[in-house]
C-alpha cells in the first residue's frame, strides 16, 4: 500500500477504514482473477500439450520481440548493441540469444536504471526491468 494510501486509511475513522479494506481487497481480487489471469489460463490451456517442435517455434516467436524491445528500448543493452554492431533486424531465432552478454546480479545492482526499458513511465513506483540474464543467478 502506498505511503498517502496508509496515512489516509490510518487518519479515517473506523466506518470508512472499512469501506477502504474494501475496496482495496476488491483491486486485489480483480487483479488476482481478472481478465489478466483468464489470458494466462488460456494461453496455459493451449501450450501444455505443444509437444517439441511446437513449443520450440512458440518460444522462437516469443523471444525475437523481447531481444528486439531490448535492444531498441533498453540503455544497457542500446549500449552494447551499438558497441557489437548490430540491431534489432538482426535477431532471428533462439540462436541469436548466444550473442547477449552474460551479466552478473551485481551489474544489475549497480546500474538498475540501465536495465528499465525508455517506454516505461519514469514515475513508477515499482520499475519493470528487462534483463536478459544468463549463467549463474
Amino acid at each position: 500500500m502506498s505511503p498517502w494510501l496508509s496515512r489516509l486509511y490510518l487518519a479515517s475513522p473506523v466506518m470508512v477504514q472499512n469501506i477502504l479494506v474494501s475496496v482495496y481487497g476488491l483491486s486485489l481480487y480483480i487483479e488476482r482473477y481478472g481478465p489478466g489471469t483468464q489470458r494466462y489460463e488460456s494461453l496455459l490451456s493451449k501450450t501444455q500439450n505443444y509437444n517439441t517442435d511446437e513449443m520450440d517455434a512458440y518460444q522462437e516467436r516469443e523471444l525475437i520481440p523481447i531481444l528486439r524491445h531490448a535492444i531498441n528500448t533498453v540503455p544497457f543493452y542500446q549500449t552494447w548493441a551499438e558497441q557489437e554492431k548490430i540491431t534489432a533486424n538482426d535477431i532471428k531465432g533462439i540462436s541469436d540469444l548466444s550473442h547477449f552478454p552474460i551479466l552478473e546480479k551485481d551489474e544489475i545492482r549497480d546500474n538498475p536504471g540501465q536495465f528499465i526499458s525508455t517506454r516505461f513511465k519514469k514515475n513508477v513506483s515499482t520499475p519493470t526491468v528487462l534483463v536478459v540474464v544468463q549463467g549463474r543467478l
